[in-house]
């Protein structure tokens, strides 16, 4: 009887998780390949128009949503804005660039929204099947989608809560010493057989790149 109670509540909290989020299993931020609803208008940048299509998450902040793009063109660079009533805007949350530190990840980045909300996000080579992140004991399942440009190529996010990366000892002008990798959110994907394809920690990089 206690059995199927607890089956019963986790269901129901289950459920009020994906509620309180927007987001259910399947669709733009609840994990697993997803495919987006159709683009929004170009990116807030008029000097960085996007390559390929602008990728909409489905999470939601404050009545504006996520949309990550890439732009660029010898090496595309992975970035992101808001869409909301307004249009196309920058976000008002701080944003850590973390590189990759581990194939065949290409791009990560944290979005710290405040009150313990974090979003991760990235670009890895698949083909992936399942992608998860690991930090502070807990494991998140990523929404993820093959960029248009590029179908080789997927966009991973995610939603979690905890503590944002944590700074790096500052050693000279424009350089950094990170913490131990322990101290990083650490990333996996899988392939649809299950076969990790690689990891990367989502960790800032120890040097500052000037110019660009």
């Amino acid at each position: 009887m206690r059995r199927h109670v607890l089956a019963r509540m986790t269901a129901a909290l289950w459920g009020l998780a994906l509620a309180l989020s927007g987001c259910h299993p399947g669709q733009p931020g609840g994990g697993g390949l997803v495919t987006p609803p159709s683009p929004v208008s170009p990116s807030p940048n008029p000097s960085a128009p996007p390559i390929g299509d602008p990728i909409r998450t489905g999470v939601t902040i404050a009545g504006s949503e996520l949309v990550v793009y890439f732009w660029g063109s010898a090496q595309p660079y992975l970035d992101e804005f808001w869409y909301g009533p307004n249009g196309a805007e920058d976000g008002p949350y701080s944003t850590v660039f973390a590189g990759a530190h581990g194939q065949p990840f290409l791009d990560m980045r944290e979005i710290i929204v405040g009150d313990g909300t974090l979003i991760d996000y990235g670009s890895v080579r698949g083909p992936v099947g399942r992608l998860q992140c690991e930090a502070e004991g807990e494991t998140v399942a990523a929404s993820f989608t093959p960029w248009s440009a590029d179908r080789s190529v997927y966009v991973f996010w995610l939603v979690r809560h905890g503590r944002p990366l944590p700074a790096p000892t500052l050693v000279r002008e424009g350089l950094w010493l990170p913490l131990a990798d322990e101290h990083y959110p650490l990333c996996t994907a899988y392939d649809a057989d299950g076969k990790a394809l690689g990891s990367s920690r989502i960790k800032p990089p120890g040097a500052e790149q000037k110019g660009g």
